[in-house]
């Protein structure tokens, strides 16, 4: 029995690290190189780049009224869950986007459904870990987030690129990450 019990922890710790590890690597794959793809590729004005890279501010804010209703009445893994989704079809439909008041539009209810999440992740590891072991869960974040550059530099080898930034592929990586 203590046999199973202690298979169970290991299987909660290895779901809690692949957690953490995509949560971040979502964060770093389609935001780092977004500001390149804005001003390169679809050459916003300079204005409108700063417009749309101030919505991960936007979404800060708006995460504690989220995560607040998310202790109080759900599951923090339901509202996990369903953000995750959302930022995922908000990142397809800004993917899709060469005007300006879409893409600003559908970046910002990304990161509205995303900036919380950030938080919900690190509230689901300590909840079903002891606290000693959140700072080793919470590595595999910042490994995931190292793994987006990795990946960025192997996509531009395989697909035969110049640059992977200044295309639309992250934001479809990220929805994919997703």
């Amino acid at each position: 029995m203590s046999t199973l019990h202690s298979n169970t922890r290991i299987g909660t710790k290895v779901q809690l690290c692949l957690m953490m590890f995509l949560q971040y690597m979502l964060s770093a794959v389609w935001w780092v190189p977004l500001a390149a793809y804005l001003s390169h590729t679809l050459k916003l004005e300079v204005y409108q780049v700063s417009f749309v890279l101030s919505a991960m501010a936007i979404g800060a804010m708006a995460s504690s009224f989220i995560g607040a209703i998310a202790d109080r009445y759900f599951a923090a893994e339901k509202i996990l869950a369903v953000l995750n989704i959302l930022t995922g079809v908000f990142l397809l439909l800004a993917a899709q986007q060469k005007d300006f008041p879409p893409l600003m539009f559908f970046v910002v209810m990304a990161m509205l459904c995303h900036m919380p999440t950030q938080s919900l992740t690190s509230t689901i590891a300590m909840s079903h870990a002891p606290s000693e072991q959140f700072p080793r869960i919470r590595m595999f974040g910042s490994v995931g987030w190292v793994a987006s550059g990795i990946f960025s530099l192997v996509a531009i080898h395989l697909l035969g690129m110049e640059a992977f930034d200044d295309t639309n592929l992250p934001m479809y990586c990220g929805a994919g990450v997703c």
